[in-house]
């Protein structure tokens, strides 16, 4: 029973996480069109400098 609760709360942490990621990606997504420097895209949505620099590049 046990195992089952733990299995289950990682699916739901592992769906969160997915859509927190997706989440972040899209408020990038929108300062960098604001015109924000990468830093500040950095500290607000804790993305690493390299997401940051993939998603300027597919943006152009």
């Amino acid at each position: 029973m046990i195992y089952n609760l733990e299995r289950m709360f990682d699916d739901i942490t592992s769906e969160d996480e997915e859509e927190m990621e997706i989440t972040c990606i899209k408020e990038a997504e929108n300062l960098i069109k604001m015109g924000m420097d990468l830093l500040t895209v950095i500290r607000i949505t804790g993305l690493e400098w390299e997401e940051i620099g993939s998603i300027k590049k597919y943006m152009n």
